[in-house]
C-alpha cells in the first residue's frame, strides 16, 4: 500500500463537503450517469433459477447504516415499528463508525472529530435482536482514531475487537486482518445457504498515519481474490465504505468500481455506507443489487439530511437445490430527537424532515413508498 498525501480527500471533494455540511447538502456531486441508473422501487424479487416446488424455507438479513454515538451518551429510544423489523432479522449486518471503549459509563461525545462508542452504547444497539447473528465492519475512517501511537499502531483496534466480543461474543468483526478480525465471513446455515459477506474502505487510511494497517481497502480485493471467495459460497455480500460524505449521488469512479463489481463470479449485493445521507439503489444487471449509500443508522445531532436513510431488508427464499429468489424492501429510517423510527407512507405521514423527503423523491422517483 502506497502512502499518498496526508488525506483520503480530494481538494474538490473536501470544499464541497464543507459546503454541504453547512447547508444541508444543498450543493450535493450529481453523478454524470443518473439518467442511466435503473432505480430500485420499495420492494421487488430477484430470482436465480433454482425455483424448485420443493418446501422453501427463508432467512432474512438486514443492514444498518453508520452506527455512531449521541452527544450525551444515551443510546437511541427505537420506536415499536423499528423494533419489530429488527427483531425478525436472522442476521444483522452494521458499521461501527468509531473506536469501542470500555470506560464504564455512557461516554459524552464533545467536538472532537476523534470518536468513541462505550460498550454500554453497543451493548443497548445489540439489545434489539440478541439472537440474530451480528457482522459488524470496522472499514470506515474512524477506526484508527484511537491508533495513532506510529504508521503501524493498532492498539486501539485489536482493544476495539475486544471490546466488541465482551458486549457480543458471537459478533463476527470484518474488514480489517487484525486481532480475529477478518477480510470475509463464510457463514454456513444450518441446512441452509452458505453467506459470504466482505468489508472495506475506500475513503480513508492512507495518510502517512494510517496507510500501513491492516483495514481492507478496495486495492486489496483483486478479482481472482473475490472470485476465490465466491466460489465456496452461495450468495456473496459487499458492505463498502466510500463515496462522498454529505453528497446524495455516488461518484462516477465509485459507481463504475462497484458496478462491476456485481457480477456472477463476484458479488451478488453491495451495501454502501459512509456519506451519511441516503443515496438511490440500483440493480445491475438482472440480478445485481447496489445500494449506493443508506446513510446513518444513528448519528450525534446534525443538520437534518444526515437524519433519514434505509434499511436493506433481504429475504432469502432457497431449499434443498439452493437459493430460488430473494425478496428485497427498502424500509426508510428517521432520527428524531434522539428516537429512530420508520416512515410508513412518506405521501400522508406528517414529515419531520421534509426538506430531505422532498429531495429523495425527486433524485429517486420509481421508489413507491406504497407497497405493493
Amino acid at each position: 500500500m502506497a502512502e499518498s498525501g496526508i488525506s483520503p480527500y480530494s481538494l474538490i471533494c473536501t470544499i464541497r463537503y464543507l459546503v454541504n455540511l453547512l447547508f444541508n447538502g444543498f450543493f450535493s456531486y450529481i453523478n454524470p450517469d443518473s439518467s442511466k441508473m435503473d432505480l430500485l422501487r420499495n420492494q421487488g424479487r430477484i430470482s436465480y433459477g433454482n425455483l424448485s416446488s420443493q418446501d422453501r424455507s427463508t432467512l432474512k438479513v438486514i443492514f444498518l447504516g453508520d452506527v455512531m454515538m449521541s452527544r450525551s451518551g444515551e443510546p437511541p429510544r427505537i420506536n415499536p415499528d423499528l423494533s419489530h423489523l429488527l427483531e425478525s432479522a436472522d442476521i444483522i449486518v452494521a458499521n461501527i463508525e468509531s473506536p469501542v471503549v470500555n470506560n464504564g459509563s455512557p461516554t459524552r461525545r464533545g467536538l472532537s472529530l476523534n470518536f468513541e462508542m462505550d460498550t454500554s452504547f453497543l451493548s443497548s444497539i445489540h439489545s434489539s435482536n440478541r439472537k440474530a447473528k451480528w457482522i459488524l465492519s470496522i472499514a470506515n475512517n474512524h477506526a484508527c482514531d484511537n491508533s495513532m501511537g506510529n504508521n503501524q499502531d493498532v492498539s486501539g483496534i485489536e482493544k476495539t475487537i475486544d471490546n466488541i466480543k465482551s458486549v457480543i461474543p458471537d459478533a463476527e468483526v470484518i474488514g480489517a486482518e487484525i486481532g480475529s478480525a477478518r477480510t470475509a465471513l463464510s457463514l454456513r446455515l444450518e441446512d441452509g445457504p452458505t453467506l459470504g459477506f466482505v468489508g472495506w474502505t475506500e475513503v480513508m487510511n492512507r495518510d502517512y498515519r494510517h496507510y500501513k494497517k491492516k483495514i481492507i481497502r478496495e486495492t486489496d480485493l483483486a478479482d481472482s481474490a473475490i472470485t476465490q471467495i465466491k466460489d465456496k459460497v452461495d450468495m456473496l455480500f459487499g458492505f463498502a465504505h466510500g463515496n462522498e460524505e454529505q453528497s446524495y449521488s455516488p461518484l462516477k469512479e465509485t459507481r463504475d468500481r462497484w458496478r462491476d463489481l456485481l457480477c456472477e463470479h463476484k458479488f451478488d449485493v453491495i451495501v454502501g455506507h459512509g456519506p451519511h445521507v441516503l443515496q438511490p439503489a440500483e440493480q445491475v444487471g438482472e440480478k445485481g443489487l447496489l445500494f449506493h449509500s443508506i446513510g446513518n443508522y444513528c448519528s450525534p445531532i446534525g443538520k437534518s439530511q444526515t437524519k433519514v436513510g434505509a434499511i436493506p431488508e433481504l429475504t432469502i427464499h432457497y431449499s434443498k437445490e439452493g437459493i430460488s429468489f430473494t425478496d428485497y424492501k427498502i424500509n426508510i429510517l428517521e432520527q428524531d430527537n434522539g428516537r429512530l423510527s420508520l416512515i410508513q407512507d412518506l405521501n400522508t405521514e406528517p414529515q419531520k424532515h421534509p426538506d430531505i423527503i422532498s429531495r429523495l423523491r425527486r433524485i429517486w422517483k420509481p421508489l413507491s413508498f406504497n407497497p405493493a
